[in-house]
């Protein structure tokens, strides 16, 4: 039985959860792994929840019930561990590493694509030409995606700004106002200070777009738009897939640029 990836279908039906069939969401993302070795019970108790949810939460899944989820989590697991940590040798021939992670990136583009929602993405990009100011921010493993979403934006937006250290990206973030729209992107290894600046941006009324490979995070709350890709548990990966939602924020911004300057003659 081909069964589907669980933390794609967690990421996709996210925001049709009940508050505590989130719990439960939440809880496999972080602790997949523990999950598996959980009775039914178990995972209620973890997630303080009853029995009844977490077999309603399995059903919204898509599985007949719990057992089937745990086979279907366990199937995921090795299938992204293959992923983020593809088993090449040294001594592999270069024909054979290319495979590897060819297949590796075409799989978060693939996921990518499933778990786009077209509509929050023309809101995002419709956002974006409204602001005075575009901050692009991130750190650490998300630090690669943030410089290469600043080099093309700043193509077509002039009013892109960027800091590549925490001082300044907190001198930038507390100057912002909600006229302005930041883009953060998060990995699952996020430094806990992007938390803060979330907040500070969010304090300030400033439109936050979150592009991250998790539906579940504390930042997601704080996101006037969540944009999900695929890659979570390689940031290699996660890195070809953001570029992706990138280059779709460029074309879409530039189609909304011309269909504006044409609207004027």
């Amino acid at each position: 039985m081909k069964y589907e990836d669980i933390f794609a279908a967690i990421s996709h039906r996210y925001d049709t959860f009940t508050r505590m069939e989130q719990n439960i969401a939440d809880y496999v993302l972080e602790h997949g792994k523990d999950v598996l070795d959980m009775s039914i019970s178990t995972l209620a108790r973890e997630c303080k929840v009853v029995e009844s949810t977490v077999f309603r939460f399995c059903r919204t899944l898509g599985v007949s019930g719990y057992r089937d989820f745990r086979t279907a989590l366990a199937v995921s697991l090795c299938a992204r561990e293959q992923e983020s940590d593809p088993p090449i040798a040294d001594d592999d021939p270069v024909a054979i590493q290319v495979r590897h992670i060819y297949d590796s990136c075409l799989n978060a583009l693939r996921e990518t694509y499933q778990l786009l929602k077209p509509s929050l993405l023309d809101e995002a990009v419709r956002r974006l030409m409204l602001a005075d100011r575009i901050l692009v921010l991130g750190a650490g493993k998300s630090m690669v995606s943030t410089f290469g979403a600043y080099r093309q934006l700043m193509l077509a937006m002039p009013k892109v700004q960027c800091a590549f250290n925490a001082h300044e990206q907190r001198k930038l973030c507390a100057m912002v106002t909600a006229r302005d729209a930041v883009i953060l992107f998060v990995q699952s290894d996020a430094p806990a200070f992007l938390t803060d600046l979330a907040r500070l941006v969010h304090s300030r009324g400033c439109f936050l777009i979150l592009i991250s490979p998790l539906a579940k995070m504390s930042l997601s709350v704080l996101a006037d738009i969540t944009l999900l890709c695929g890659g979570f548990g390689g940031a290699g990966t996660a890195v070809s897939a953001q570029a992706f939602l990138i280059e779709l924020i460029y074309r879409l911004y530039l189609q909304r640029l011309e269909n504006a300057r044409r609207a004027l003659m």
